[in-house]
């Protein structure tokens, strides 16, 4: 499995679900995947008509593709995620009912070579948890100190 050497890190949410999922995408695109010209620092998932779109990903087009062709020009069009009805109908509810985001944590080509999303549905952190988080690193923090004073 390659990966894509950025990974999203969430420190205020909470991860409920992750899945993977595999990106429609052609052969330029692929290349450039696997020489981690991809960013999905500011990616989002949004529900459309039943199907789910990877919104904001920027995989930048592969350097020897002919600048004729047509996906030469890649740019941060949303792409659509293939997975079964059912799964989208489960995450589609669990957006709406209770408010939690898609969001995807990493882009990487499996084994057989297909491109896939690895995807988390996030519920975000309360004011109160957040602050209680920051109150236990501190205090952690506070500890570490004295032992080695």
């Amino acid at each position: 499995m390659q990966e894509c050497k950025e990974k999203i890190s969430l420190p205020h949410s909470f991860i409920r679900i992750e899945k993977a999922t595999t990106l429609p995408i052609n052969q330029h695109w692929i290349k450039a995947i696997r020489n981690y010209q991809v960013s999905i620092s500011d990616a989002y998932i949004l529900p459309y008509k039943n199907e789910l779109f990877l919104h904001k990903t920027s995989i930048s087009p592969y350097r020897y593709a002919s600048p004729f062709s047509k996906n030469a020009i890649s740019g941060q069009k949303p792409r659509k995620l293939l997975m079964k009805k059912w799964e989208i109908k489960q995450l589609i509810a669990q957006i709406k009912t209770k408010h939690y985001n898609l969001i995807p944590l990493q882009v990487f080509i499996n084994e057989r070579g297909w491109a896939k999303a690895e995807i988390a549905l996030v519920q975000n952190l309360k004011k109160y948890q957040i602050k209680k988080d920051i109150k236990d690193k501190e205090i952690k923090k506070k500890l570490q100190r004295r032992e080695y004073d």
